[in-house]
């Protein structure tokens, strides 16, 4: 849970780090395979019926992101319960158990970054504080 607490935190960034690799292609490429594999693992999960059929990559990365800037990183017992807590918490909304049905169509990675071009998407994929 730790490894992945880091990992989804890495996408808030410094501004001086943001601009050095804002327009890296080795990171889109990363971040390319990223989204294939979330993409990958959250349809067989659709198909294997644990997750909510309604959903995409995209609610499933603002998700993770949502959860990663809600909670700073901290070492210590209360960091890492609150952040568990929060992930636990957002983990259990996606089950496929019988819920509130969702307001228009699954958001894709597109859909995201087409929001954040357009500047309607604060803080995702801009630079967090220094």
């Amino acid at each position: 849970m730790r490894d992945l607490r880091l990992g989804i935190a890495m996408t808030t960034v410094s501004a001086p780090v943001f601009e050095a690799i804002k327009d890296s292609s080795e990171l889109a490429e990363h971040r390319d395979r990223f989204l294939a594999v979330i993409g990958r693992v959250l349809r067989r999960a659709q198909q294997s019926g644990s997750v909510r059929s309604d959903i995409g990559a995209g609610d499933l990365v603002l998700a993770l992101v949502s959860v990663s800037r809600l909670v700073p990183i901290a070492n210590d017992e209360l960091g890492e319960m609150v952040f568990q807590r929060l992930f636990s918490l957002m983990t259990d909304g996606l089950r496929a158990a019988p819920g509130t049905p969702l307001p228009g169509r699954p958001v894709e990675y597109e859909d995201i970054e087409k929001l954040r071009h357009e500047g309607g998407l604060a803080g995702f994929g801009k630079p967090g504080p220094a």
